[in-house]
């Protein structure tokens, strides 16, 4: 079987043991935010935007009687809304590589992590999601190079990778990247080198289907915490105490993740745990470009910080595929971070007229708090950043 972006594949060539299938799917949402246009005046509450629309073509050819294989898989995507003279298609997958019958794969390009398969708590399509670090609106982000947007991607998509993944082995798989030094992608620090370890359990009795997981990451940024200022635009630059050494910055996640499905209700409950480390990297309202510019502030963490993870969600599929889900996602810093908070509150439901189209509704609040900051006249300031937001969004789902 061929590893392609989603479940839905049209197979175009299968020959002679070689087989090219065409597959992805056109992802859009509306969506209404209180925040928006609180950071952005003159902006609509409510806009139609564009979930990472994407192409792709999966390549197999068998050889030695059907046991190995040549693999590989080009995919393609890019925001659908932008106009003529902004569209640009991105790379977002681009590897090659080999499968063994019951060993394994080895591929080596643009890949994904398998530490990103880790996470089970989010059930959403759009609000989920805790094995990473940033705030809802792009402040306190400490992020490894990558370019996938969501809240359980460590590296994300990564170019110049090698991922190794096994077979399943009585319910039993594990798996690994090694990233070497590589330009980052828009909003995220290029790399030195960068590894994620992961392992996967799945068991099931007549009534309870389980599965586990645990993973480990580790990113070397390029960028020390100095380097990391520029294309910030206006900024106050203010002091948590901590003062720069010329070392290049470091990023480290670990966490554990568990699902349950009772199989004669359908009802499903997941829970993720972990925790993040960041050194030598800068953090505070990064990338924030909302109206309250005033109150931008950036700082340099010298010390190790800390930020607990914390994910929890439920599902209850009816009907097949149908559902209605929810989740609570809390990122937890300490004092490194000026004691940054972030929780969310999701609920939403779904419903599939095929197994290839999809509408989805979500409410989520989100609520960040943190410690507030001197300026140079002694006055207490929140981080732009800071707030709270209720989001509504719609959106519809084509899988080809």
């Amino acid at each position: 079987m061929l590893l392609t972006a989603g479940a839905q594949a049209a197979t175009l060539y299968d020959n002679e043991g070689t087989k090219i299938d065409f597959t992805g799917s056109i992802r859009l949402m509306m969506e209404n935010s209180d925040s928006r246009g609180q950071y952005n005046p003159g902006q609509d509450s409510v806009i139609l935007r564009d979930q990472d629309s994407r192409f792709g073509f999966g390549f197999d050819h068998a050889f030695n009687q059907g046991t190995a294989h040549g693999i590989g898989y080009l995919e393609f995507g890019n925001n659908t809304q932008q106009g003529e003279g902004d569209f640009e298609m991105n790379n977002r997958q681009g590897w090659a590589g080999f499968r063994l019958d019951d060993v394994g794969d080895l591929t080596f390009g643009r890949i994904t992590s398998p530490f990103d398969d880790m996470p089970q708590s989010d059930f959403s399509y759009e609000y989920g999601g805790v094995m990473d670090f940033g705030a809802y609106n792009n402040g306190f982000i400490g992020r490894t190079g990558g370019s996938d947007a969501g809240d359980d991607n460590f590296i994300g998509r990564v170019s110049n990778s090698i991922r190794v993944m096994s077979a399943d082995y009585n319910g039993f798989s594990f798996g690994g990247s090694y990233t070497l030094q590589t330009e980052g992608d828009d909003n995220a620090a290029a790399l030195q080198n960068a590894y994620s370890l992961a392992a996967f359990y799945k068991t099931e009795t007549d009534n309870l289907a389980m599965s586990f997981g645990a993973g480990y990451g580790y990113a070397h940024l390029e960028q020390n915490g100095i380097n990391g200022l520029t294309d910030q635009g206006s900024f106050n630059s203010i002091s948590n105490g901590s003062e720069y050494d010329g070392e290049d910055g470091t990023e480290q996640i670990w966490g554990l993740s568990g699902k349950f499905t009772h199989k004669p209700t359908n009802l499903s409950f997941s829970l993720d745990i972990g925790q993040l480390y960041m050194d030598n990297v800068v953090s505070g309202d990064v990338n924030y470009e909302g109206s309250q510019a005033v109150d931008k502030a950036l700082f340099y963490v010298g010390d190790t910080a800390t930020v607990n993870l914390f994910g929890v969600g439920m599902k209850w599929a009816y009907e097949d595929d149908n559902s209605i889900y929810g989740g609570y996602y809390m990122k937890d810093a300490d004092e490194e971070l000026y004691n940054w908070k972030e929780q969310k509150f999701v609920v939403g439901t779904d419903y599939y007229f095929t197994k290839n189209v999809v509408v989805w509704g979500e409410y989520a609040y989100i609520d960040v708090r943190a410690d507030k900051w001197v300026d140079s006249a002694n006055v207490k300031r929140d981080f732009a950043s800071v707030g709270d937001d209720n989001r509504i969004a719609a959106g519809m789902r084509i899988y080809f």
